[in-house]
């Protein structure tokens, strides 16, 4: 059988026995989440990413050899990091949670 190594997130764990064993990671008893400590002092906030839809978005970005590509997969590894509320996108404008969480939108 292949093994398959896999970087954890803070966000991964469930529990906060679980988070507080991961180095770099809290349990946010008011969210009932596990955050990095990086986010300890932030604020609630909306974060909007606009992705440019030029052909420049053809070229090569970061190891990959088309930029749209290349782009999400980067976007993706980041979002795993961020704190989010996990709202679902019906909920609209305007952060609705408390405790430094994120909602975050692609354009």
């Amino acid at each position: 059988a292949t093994a398959l190594c896999v970087t954890r997130e803070c966000g991964d764990s469930t529990s906060a026995c679980e988070c507080d064993g991961m180095s770099g990671c809290f349990w946010d008893e008011a969210t009932l989440q596990c955050k990095g400590e990086v986010f300890k002092e932030c604020p609630d906030m909306d974060v909007a990413v606009l992705v440019d839809g030029s052909a420049e978005m053809a070229a090569a970005f970061g190891g990959s050899p088309h930029g749209y590509n290349g782009l999400t997969q980067a976007l993706f590894a980041w979002s795993k990091r961020l704190p989010l509320t996990k709202d679902p996108a019906s909920v609209g404008s305007g952060v609705t949670a408390s405790g430094g969480l994120l909602r975050v939108t692609f354009r």
